[in-house]
């Protein structure tokens, strides 16, 4: 069985780039690093999308939010159908904001 498509929002696109950024001006091996776990963890998700908690901060959450954490940055997404949408990319020392 082939896994769900992951597609990103460009506000999550533009946060995971700016993370990645500042994760390569201090080692450009810890963002390779960084880039192959996320992408990896990513299609594992994609071939078990309810494997992860349900997102506690997205308000009214019908369970089709989840999130994951990888080296203190959580990834949420929203499993809709056959497809996975990363709705956001934040570090966990963020304030929460609900959404």
């Amino acid at each position: 069985m082939p896994g769900n498509n992951v597609r990103w929002y460009v506000s999550a696109r533009k946060q995971f780039l700016s993370a990645l950024e500042y994760i390569r001006t201090d080692s450009v091996q810890n963002a390779e690093k960084f880039y192959d776990k996320l992408f990896l963890k990513l299609e594992i998700v994609s071939k078990n999308p309810v494997s992860c908690a349900p997102e506690k901060f997205k308000v009214a959450n019908d369970g089709s939010y989840r999130v994951f954490t990888l080296y203190k940055y959580r990834v949420s997404y929203r499993v809709k159908g056959d497809e996975i949408r990363i709705v956001r990319f934040r570090h966990s020392s963020m304030k929460p904001r609900y959404f």
